[in-house]
């Protein structure tokens, strides 16, 4: 991005981008982020140029930090090379071609196509919170799909129609993984299975999905409520016993 003069751009690289080893900060880093009235008012050349202004967490390559801002950028860089935007692109080389029909773009979706997302308060009671600005969440968490959608996206992985040899040992790379979480899954008392897992979160929002490439096996948990990461890990193993446990 030629026009992306931030002090740190010359230096980061795409790879460390995908690997959230780039040392540019997450989005809690900027300024007012938690503050709605702040986040409505960003258009998006507005927030470009608030990007510009983060100062790098650590030299780049040498640490690993999650931060949504890589993958903001990232999209932004496959509407300068792919020729179109980068929702457009998502739905020609992925969606499309796996039959996701019923994934895409929260600030494209139609008014009440969408489950709402609740906050539990201390009280125990549940609050839908609109998600403010969702264009900000663009190529981080701004994708809305099902469970049987993310089965396919989930099976077309372990078949190796999205990565290639060389592109799945870089993603599944346990030492510096893009993105994916690699590691074992106990499915019974004697067995654990290899098991590549990702989850994501909104405001409420929360999913996980779990390759279990040594059975040809998928695990989709999703849920609207704040249930929390641990539980969602939780049910996600249990399905995986349960469903993998004795497979063989």
């Amino acid at each position: 991005m030629p026009d992306f003069d931030a002090p740190y751009a010359a230096k980061v690289t795409l790879r460390q981008m995908l690997q959230n080893r780039s040392g540019i900060p997450h989005y809690i880093d900027i300024p007012g982020w938690f503050d709605n009235d702040i986040k409505r008012t960003f258009t998006a050349e507005s927030f470009m140029d608030t990007l510009k202004t983060l100062e790098l967490k650590f030299e780049p390559g040498s640490d690993y930090l999650y931060s949504n801002v890589n993958y903001y950028l990232l999209a932004r860089i496959i509407d300068r090379y792919a020729g179109m935007p980068y929702e457009d692109y998502l739905k020609t080389e992925i969606l499309e071609p796996f039959g996701m029909r019923s994934t895409g773009q929260i600030y494209e979706a139609g008014t009440g196509t969408l489950a709402p997302n609740y906050l539990r308060g201390d009280d125990g009671s549940f609050e839908e919170i609109p998600v403010t600005n969702p264009a900000l969440f663009r190529g981080t968490a701004s994708m809305y799909s099902t469970a049987a959608d993310l089965n396919a996206w989930g099976h077309a992985v372990l078949d190796g129609k999205v990565y290639s040899t060389a592109a799945a040992r870089e993603a599944f790379n346990e030492a510096t993984p893009m993105a994916w979480s690699v590691g074992k899954l106990p499915v019974s008392e004697s067995r654990a299975l290899d098991v590549h897992y990702y989850n994501g979160r909104l405001i409420g929002h929360l999913s996980l999905i779990l390759l279990l490439p040594e059975v040809d096996g998928v695990v989709v948990v999703l849920n609207n409520n704040t249930a929390g990461y641990e539980n969602m890990l939780k049910i996600g193993s249990k399905l995986a016993e349960q469903h993998f446990g004795g497979a063989e």
